[in-house]
């Protein structure tokens, strides 16, 4: 970026319903951890405003901007070019500004999940959803673990895509079919949106194993109180923050050129987290 955009930054998250963000709370830290004045907003459109969203973008009202659901797939097919991550996945959750408007794409859901899932001992894995996070997550185990992932979602058509990425190692569920066997599975990442806890409730999770491990990329009270009816003893339960922390850190850094210090990122939005609660 220019010489022009060093000392106030403006950013923003692209999305729908997103007010209980923690976006603005993770880029402030990592603004004052750099010397930065920076402002965050919170962009919560419905689809047809998405071309007023674009024109701003291209008059340079932001410096850059994330995106999350239901927009990542829009955002591949608006800018005029785009890192690996986002070619590979036709997914893009960061925007890039140039001064005269040019946007690139990014995809760095896959530091976050790379970061979330950095204790993940098993090979086989269940994924629930199949959308463009759920996209990222099938593709990130297939590269960095070995077993087969079985990917429990509504649309044949859907998982035939999702399939051809390896045929050999990826499986398929119905929902109904998910909660008949939910005693064989030990690791599970849910990549559904909030709105679909209430047809998690309803599976019979005292049947799962002792030793399950589930993995939830959503954060929130809704989601502490889902994970707290899944816990026990046994088991391990893991909310959505550290992917947030690891993708947010990244964009920061595809934005600014500059590394933010992550332990006030993560004292900052774990602390702000907790309080939301």
């Amino acid at each position: 970026m220019g010489s022009n955009r060093t000392s106030a930054y403006r950013f923003g998250l692209l999305g729908h319903e997103i007010q209980s963000s923690l976006s603005p709370v993770l880029h402030q830290a990592a603004g004052q951890s750099c010397g930065l004045g920076i402002s965050y907003d919170l962009i919560d459109v419905s689809l047809d405003q998405l071309p007023d969203v674009l024109a701003d973008l291209k008059r340079c009202r932001w410096h850059g901007i994330n995106i999350t659901a239901p927009y990542k797939y829009w955002a591949y097919r608006h800018v005029s070019h785009y890192d690996e991550y986002a070619a590979k996945l036709k997914s893009v959750n960061t925007i890039i500004v140039s001064d005269d408007g040019r946007l690139k794409g990014a995809n760095t859901d896959w530091f976050g999940i790379s970061e979330s899932f950095a204790d993940l001992d098993k090979h086989d894995v269940v994924l629930l959803g199949s959308g463009r996070m759920a996209e990222s997550c099938l593709s990130w185990l297939l590269d960095n673990r070995k077993g087969t992932v079985t990917v429990v979602n509504r649309r044949p058509s859907r998982f035939a895509e999702l399939k051809r990425r390896q045929p050999e190692r990826i499986k398929s569920l119905n929902f109904f079919e998910f909660g008949e066997s939910l005693s064989q599975h030990t690791t599970i990442i849910n990549c559904l949106p909030k709105s679909c806890y209430d047809m998690l409730g309803r599976f019979s999770w005292e049947n799962a194993p002792r030793d399950l491990n589930i993995y939830d990329l959503n954060y929130g009270q809704q989601t502490t109180d889902f994970l707290q009816k899944i816990d026990g003893p046994d088991r391990r339960v893991h909310d959505g923050v550290n992917a947030l922390i690891g993708q947010g850190i990244e964009s920061f850094r595809h934005w600014t050129g500059l590394q933010p210090n992550r332990d006030r990122i993560v004292y900052a939005v774990k602390n702000a987290a907790i309080y939301a609660r």
